[in-house]
């Protein structure tokens, strides 16, 4: 990345606080549903691993003279809270998982109505509306490897997940975080009502797990 600011730099700042606004939304729909508030868990994770960013522009935040190590160090923290907050809500609340999807669907939702579908053309121009959205990682990790790529089908493939240490760090399930990945992309290319949906499932090569998603022609 760049060593002064860019667009790039804008556009990944915009993602981590559409990623941080889905915590902030989902402890809001905790406290407005239940009686035993969460406020308390939320202070502890904050103070272990940093509070949400500020609603600044992001001259105002930055440290200018690192601005690689600035945005991949809040990325680590979103992940971390994240991962901690929902791995607390699954266990403490019954229905927690149900509130954390309804948030996901909510915000995906609104991503698709924001954009311009005439730029939709192929599976691979869903992608890229998708990659303006979701959080993954920094854009120098390039860890997504195109597979397939015609008129009818976009697939890729991970084979190095960037989450699943985060997961890990707080005894969480990572494939709660692929879940709920999943059930927002599948949301979003819905509501695009282009013509295109989309699948994810898991392959097992020489005992490594593979992340295989879709993009299919309906």
């Amino acid at each position: 990345m760049s060593l002064f600011l860019g667009p790039i730099h804008h556009w990944l700042y915009n993602k981590i606080r559409l990623f941080s606004d889905l915590e902030e939304n989902i402890i809001e729909a905790i406290n407005s549903s239940k009686e035993n508030k969460i406020d308390n868990y939320v202070h502890l994770i904050n103070e272990k691993f940093g509070c949400p960013l500020e609603n600044k522009p992001l001259e105002e935040l930055i440290d200018a003279s690192n601005i690689h190590g600035w945005l991949h160090a809040r990325i680590g923290e979103a992940e971390s809270r994240q991962a901690a907050l929902i791995t607390y809500i699954i266990r403490e609340y019954k229905d927690g998982m149900d509130l954390i999807k309804g948030v996901y669907s909510a915000q995906a939702e609104r991503c698709a109505l924001s954009v311009d579908k005439s730029s939709i053309t192929s599976p691979e121009s869903i992608n890229k509306l998708i990659n303006d959205f979701i959080l993954d990682g920094m854009p120098c990790d390039n860890v997504k490897s195109i597979t397939i790529s015609t008129a009818e089908l976009l697939q890729w493939k991970v084979s190095n997940c960037l989450h699943k240490d985060y997961w890990d760090n707080v005894d969480g399930d990572i494939n709660v975080f692929y879940d709920l990945r999943s059930l927002w992309i599948s949301t979003f290319v819905d509501t695009l009502n282009c013509g295109y949906y989309f699948e994810f499932h898991k392959e097992t090569v020489d005992n490594s797990t593979i992340l295989v998603s879709e993009i299919k022609k309906a």
